[in-house]
């Protein structure tokens, strides 16, 4: 009997073990892109969540007790930062083990609107690959076992990175200097990296309505540029610029500065959607 029972006990320590190297550590993202980003450089070494669901707004999205309760035994979250997703702070202090809030924009010199900081700096692939590498960094110091899992992972994933940043230089090349008219101002890293001008936006920086003056200057440098091509985005109901759109005979063409949909189902996709987008536009 007694051998029976150090048998069992053996057993049970051996499936405990088992179990316990089988449970991967947690890290949630905030957003599409960056949870995307996230994953690539953890691999399977890592439980990734994403917060905001796809064609949600991270402007307007709010924390419901179910998806704060999700967060339970998260080891870090890694958010953009600069206005984008403070709402992340409400679940730092939610648990009784403190979650490390980890801001992705080591060594991006952010660009300002009017004097607000724009915080879509994801959307130039050679932003992404610094986070790549800050995610690296991170990951290593949570998990510091799997750190050579990390490091090769984003060895491989720049590797992708660059040769995306290549193919859209070399495609919007014959575009330099082109003006984009946006919904909001989320592409200006965009336009930067690929030499494009942003003319405007319908939604002023910092996320206001638009007052009757706003858009008058706005229809002004509309005409003065004969610009003819308005990138809205998925996220935003078209109604709200309808009769924008067609007091100015505007032809509608999408941007995305979110993705994690059908044919934006990771980063590279993203970016390739948006530039075929304006090669559409300008074609």
């Amino acid at each position: 009997m007694k051998r029976y029972l150090i048998i069992i006990t053996f057993i049970i320590i051996v499936i405990c073990s088992t179990q316990t190297a089988l449970t991967k550590p947690k890290v949630a993202v905030t957003i599409f892109p960056l949870y995307d980003i996230v994953k690539n450089i953890a691999g399977e070494s890592v439980d990734v969540k994403l917060i905001v669901p796809p064609l949600a707004s991270p402007h307007t999205f709010e924390f419901t007790p179910h998806e704060i309760a999700e967060l339970q035994g998260t080891k870090a979250i890694f958010c953009i930062g600069h206005n984008l997703d403070n709402w992340v702070l409400k679940v730092r202090y939610a648990y009784r083990e403190k979650i490390p809030i980890i801001t992705v924009d080591k060594d991006i010199k952010t660009i300002k609107n009017n004097g607000v900081e724009n915080p879509h700096y994801w959307l130039s692939p050679l932003n992404a690959i610094k986070m790549a590498d800050y995610i690296n960094l991170s990951l290593a110091k949570l998990f510091p076992n799997r750190k050579g899992n990390f490091k090769r992972n984003t060895s491989n994933y720049k590797g992708i990175l660059l040769s995306l940043n290549e193919r859209t230089l070399k495609l919007l090349k014959p575009l330099r200097g082109k003006m984009l008219l946006t919904y909001h101002r989320a592409y200006d890293y965009f336009a930067q990296a690929y030499s494009l001008r942003i003319l405007g936006s319908f939604q002023p920086p910092g996320g206001k309505s638009p007052t009757p003056y706003y858009l008058k200057k706005l229809t002004e440098k509309i005409k003065e540029y004969h610009v003819n091509a308005f990138f809205v985005e998925p996220q935003i109901p078209i109604e709200r610029v309808k009769s924008f759109i067609s007091d100015l005979a505007l032809q509608i063409y999408y941007l995305d500065p979110l993705g994690g949909v059908k044919g934006r189902e990771s980063y590279a996709a993203l970016i390739r959607f948006n530039r075929n987008s304006i090669l559409k536009a300008f074609k």
